[in-house]
């Protein structure tokens, strides 16, 4: 005989549910009933009528109109990420240091100033480092285990900080939350490559944190 579940239990069951369950596989009919979602391969998709194209084109990230841009497999996964990390929405990219640049430019301009630790992902560094420095954008690299190594780094202007916890190779943590209500408090937004732990173990927007990046093909592939 089964006993009824308590309220972690339950949690843990949802919890569960959302990574392997997805009514979404089950019942779209576009599917067949399909458990997974079919890689879609094509580059074009076809309309009724060349004013549905002409609506489309309107708002390409809400509609299938050609791959680069929307593609049925791809949304598919942008919802599974959204749900597991409990964001708003996600973005997936052609690879982890797509996804990680168009984060980073997306907050910085020319004159701002970053903060990131010194262990985050090497491309990452380089990226920060070398390349951003080309058009005035400098970079401290701190070790960011504690909220005083941040509070020591940032200017006036700093505009980002950029965390990974826990780092590449050597697996140091940052706290999460105390760096997000810091970034809040100076106007900057926070950045975690979440890639290590990934939802199954940290969901850093649950503790403050503004953006959230993944390198796909890691623990979550």
């Amino acid at each position: 005989m089964s006993e009824p579940l308590n309220d972690q239990a339950m949690k843990d069951k949802k919890r569960e549910q959302q990574f392997t369950q997805t009514a979404y596989d089950l019942l779209d009919g576009r599917h067949h009933g399909a458990i997974h979602v079919p890689i879609y391969q094509n580059s074009l998709f076809a309309f009724n009528s060349y004013e549905q194209f002409e609506e489309a084109g309107k708002e390409l990230l809400s509609h299938h109109v050609y791959s680069r841009g929307n593609n049925p497999t791809v949304q598919h996964l942008e919802r599974k990420l959204a749900d597991l990390e409990q964001a708003e929405s996600a973005k997936c990219f052609a690879s982890g240091m797509a996804a990680i640049t168009s984060a980073i430019l997306s907050v910085v301009e020319e004159g701002d100033h970053i903060v990131c630790v010194r262990q985050a992902y090497g491309p990452t560094r380089e990226f920060l480092g070398s390349y951003l420095a080309r058009f005035n954008v400098e970079t401290t690299f701190i070790d960011g285990s504690t909220i005083d190594h941040w509070r020591e780094a940032v200017r006036p202007n700093t505009k980002l900080l950029y965390l990974e916890s826990p780092t590449s190779m050597l697996f140091q943590l940052q706290d999460l939350r105390q760096c997000a209500a810091f970034a809040r408090s100076i106007g900057a937004i926070s950045i975690i490559d979440n890639t290590w732990a990934t939802p199954c173990f940290q969901n850093p927007l649950a503790l403050g944190i503004d953006l959230v990046v993944h390198s796909l093909t890691k623990y979550i592939g």
